[in-house]
C-alpha cells in the first residue's frame, strides 16, 4: 500500500545567493557624507546647550509675575500692564490726546481700545460751570461779571408773601432807574412824534370829524396809538423780567417786542376781547381775567410762546395764587398814587419800582432758566 501524498507541499528554501535587493541600498552613503552629518549633528547639539542655558540665566532674573502662563491659559495683559506702569516714571502732565486708550480683550483675543460712555447733559452742565469757575477765579468782581452774563438757574418760588416782593422790588430799583427811565423816555418820545403826525395828518385831510372818512382816520389812528404803545410796554415789562433775573439789560431792550410786533398785538385783542366780555357779563370774570393774563407779554418775549400758550401759561400759574398777586397790584398802585402828590417827585422811584415788580412776581412764578451761550 503506497502512502498518500501531503496535502501542501513545502516550498522549497531560498537560494543562498538570492538576497532581499530592497532591504540593501544601491549605492552605500560615502565617507564624506557620513562626516558631513555627523558635522551637523554636532552643530545642532551645540545650538540646543546654548538655549538651555540662556533659559536657565533668564529665569534666574524674569520675576514670577511675568513667566509665560501654562498651555491652555491666556496671559493676564492687566496684570503685565500694571507691572510695567510701576517700574515707570510719570510723564509730565500733557494733553489728553497723549494719553494711550485703555485695552480690552475680545474673545478672539484682539485688543481694542474702550470708548468712555458719553457724559449725561447734567455732568456737561457741571463740568462747564467747574471749568468757567476756575478760570474765573475767587474775585467777586469777576463772579459778579459772570453770573450777570449767564445767571444759574432759580427755581419757582410761588410761596412769596407780599411785603417780601414789594422790599425786593425796592432793592432792585436801587442802580437800575437810569436803564427803566431811559427805555421809558424812548416809549414817550416816539409815541409824542407819532401823536404830532396823527393829527397833522388828520387836520390836513379836511376831513370832518363827523364824517364817514374822519371817523375812520380817528378809529385808525387810536389803533396805531394803541398798538405802539403795547410794543413798548412788553418791552418794559421785558426789562422788568431781566432786572429781576439778574440778566444784563439796556434801555435799548424796550424795542425787544417789534420783532414779533404781530403775535403781540394778536395776544393783545384776545386778552382785550376777554376781558371786556367777562366785564359786561358779570364783572369778576373780566377782573379776574385782566389780572391772570398781566404776565403773558413777558412770557410771549422770554420762553417765545404763542399768543394763547402765553395767556394760559399766565393764568394758570396766577390762578394759584390769584388773591396774592391781586394785592400785591393793588397796594403797588395805592403807593404810586401817593409818590405822585409831592409834585409828581416820588415817581422818580416808583414807576420804576412798577416795572421791577412785574419783573419779580415773574421770576416768582416761573423761575428763570440758565442761559444757553
Amino acid at each position: 500500500m503506497e502512502p498518500s501524498p501531503p496535502e501542501h507541499e513545502p516550498e522549497p528554501f531560498p537560494e543562498a545567493n538570492e538576497v532581499d535587493r530592497e532591504a540593501i541600498p544601491e549605492e552605500a552613503p560615502s565617507v564624506a557624507a557620513m562626516e558631513e552629518e555627523t558635522v551637523e549633528e554636532g552643530e545642532a547639539r551645540e545650538v540646543i546647550d546654548t538655549g538651555e542655558k540662556d533659559a536657565e540665566i533668564t529665569s534666574e532674573f524674569v520675576p514670577p509675575e511675568s513667566m509665560p502662563a501654562a498651555a491652555g491659559e491666556e496671559p493676564d495683559v492687566s496684570a503685565e500692564t500694571a507691572r510695567i506702569a510701576e517700574h515707570e516714571e510719570p510723564d509730565e502732565i500733557g494733553s489728553e490726546s497723549d494719553v494711550e486708550p485703555e485695552l480690552t480683550k475680545d474673545a478672539g483675543g484682539d485688543t481694542s481700545p474702550v470708548e468712555a460712555p458719553p457724559l449725561a447733559e447734567e455732568d456737561l452742565v457741571a463740568k462747564a460751570q467747574d471749568t468757567s469757575a476756575s478760570a474765573v477765579g475767587d474775585e467777586p468782581e469777576a463772579q459778579a461779571a459772570v453770573a450777570a452774563v449767564s445767571p444759574q438757574e432759580i427755581q419757582p418760588k410761588p410761596g412769596f408773601t407780599v411785603g417780601e416782593a414789594l422790599t425786593e422790588a425796592w432793592q432792585r430799583t436801587k442802580g437800575a432807574k437810569g436803564t427803566v427811565w431811559g427805555a421809558m423816555g424812548v416809549m414817550y418820545l416816539v409815541m409824542l412824534v407819532l401823536g404830532f403826525g396823527l393829527v397833522y395828518l388828520q387836520m390836513s385831510s379836511g376831513l370832518s370829524p363827523e364824517s364817514t372818512g374822519g371817523i375812520w382816520l380817528e378809529i385808525g389812528i387810536n389803533a396805531l396809538t394803541s398798538a405802539v404803545s403795547t410794543l413798548f410796554t412788553a418791552g418794559l415789562m421785558y426789562i422788568g423780567v431781566c432786572l429781576a433775573a439778574g440778566k444784563s439789560c439796556t434801555w435799548k431792550t424796550v424795542i425787544e417786542g417789534f420783532p414779533v410786533a404781530v403775535q403781540l398785538l394778536i395776544a393783545t385783542i384776545l386778552m382785550s376781547l376777554l376781558i371786556v366780555s367777562g366785564l359786561i357779563l358779570l364783572v369778576l370774570p373780566g377782573i379776574y381775567l385782566a389780572v391772570g393774563y398781566t404776565l403773558t407779554l413777558p412770557l410771549m418775549l422770554d420762553r417765545r410762546l404763542g399768543p394763547w400758550e402765553a395767556m394760559e401759561k399766565s393764568r394758570k400759574a396766577i390762578h394759584k395764587v390769584w388773591w396774592k398777586v391781586f394785592g400785591l397790584f393793588l397796594v403797588m398802585g395805592l403807593i404810586t398814587m401817593v409818590s405822585a402828590i409831592p409834585l409828581g417827585i416820588g415817581l422818580i422811584w416808583t414807576l420804576p419800582m412798577n416795572v421791577v415788580l412785574c419783573g419779580v412776581v415773574y421770576r416768582y412764578l416761573f423761575g428763570v432758566k440758565a442761559s444757553k451761550s
